[in-house]
């Protein structure tokens, strides 16, 4: 299914196309509600998600949905290889888990070589605590049960985070599959413009601390001092779901799934 939202530019894409709907929104949804709105008129069994600037590899899709098969709880991601956005050429990349900081910046993290020694490592799938954002697979009945993205968030940035604390704190998994390659242009620039007054992504950063961090978002505020007394919007009906859910207190996350994330540690690593 492709969300058209702004055009389709009739001199690159000829229509009708085999097994692609479009679907256009009458209003400005921005990337997350987009997103949203596309699971809830699919009807696969498995919704993937990949942004419009990624290329995807033979043989790309079928270790994204082995591990769903055997566990709907499980959200699967591709290696993320690189495109560039200057001449669109394809290259591998170094096979990396995501993580994040406390100010809820996203960061890669790479696998030791040594890991890569034993032969079954190359083609099992492997636990990462975060997810970078566009591309993923994920059961369609799970993503609606589990809260799917946070609607109440703006535009773009950070939802990738929320959804994979929740995802781990809620029951689910994430994991990488070494043998999925999917190319991604990086860009040099934030593509997304904001509401008039609205910082969305330190917008969305809020709402998810107020929603999962417990006692440990005086973290978060000693990096982003700015985000002191700034409003999240309603946050009543995540708070409900949080509760539905019977999720996990955010210790949890940081002792199970980013022991790394632990403050001291996190202070180490950056001085």
């Amino acid at each position: 299914m492709l969300i058209n939202h702004v055009i389709t530019y009739g001199n690159y894409v000829q229509w009708p196309m085999e097994k692609i709907i479009t679907q256009r929104s009458n209003e400005r949804l921005g990337l997350i509600r987009a997103k949203v709105y596309a699971s809830r008129v699919a009807h696969g069994d498995v919704l993937i998600f990949l942004d419009s600037h990624c290329e995807v590899t033979p043989l790309w899709i079928e270790p994204l949905l082995l591990p769903i098969q055997e566990d709907s709880t499980r959200v699967v991601l591709p290696v993320v290889d690189l495109i560039s956005a200057k001449t669109f050429e394809f290259s591998k990349a170094m096979i990396a888990k995501g993580a994040f900081n406390w100010d809820l910046e996203f960061k890669w993290k790479y696998i030791p070589w040594e890991y890569w020694d034993l032969p079954e490592n190359n083609i099992k799938p492997f636990r990462s605590s975060t997810m970078s954002g566009g591309l993923l697979a994920i059961d369609r009945k799970y993503f609606h049960a589990m809260g799917e993205y946070d609607t109440g968030m703006e535009i773009w940035g950070v939802e990738n985070i929320e959804m994979s604390i929740r995802i781990w704190l809620c029951g689910g998994s994430i994991l990488v599959a070494p043998c999925s390659h999917v190319g991604h242009v990086f860009r040099t620039r934030r593509p997304y413009t904001n509401k008039p007054g609205v910082d969305s992504k330190l917008y969305n950063s809020l709402r998810t601390i107020k929603i999962w961090f417990d006692d440990y978002d005086k973290y978060f505020y000693e990096k982003r001092p700015d985000a002191k007394g700034m409003k999240a919007g309603d946050l009543s009906e995540r708070m409900k779901l949080k509760e539905s859910l019977n999720c996990k207190p955010f210790q949890w996350y940081i002792q199970e799934i980013d022991p790394e994330l632990e403050p001291k540690k996190m202070l180490h690593e950056e001085l």
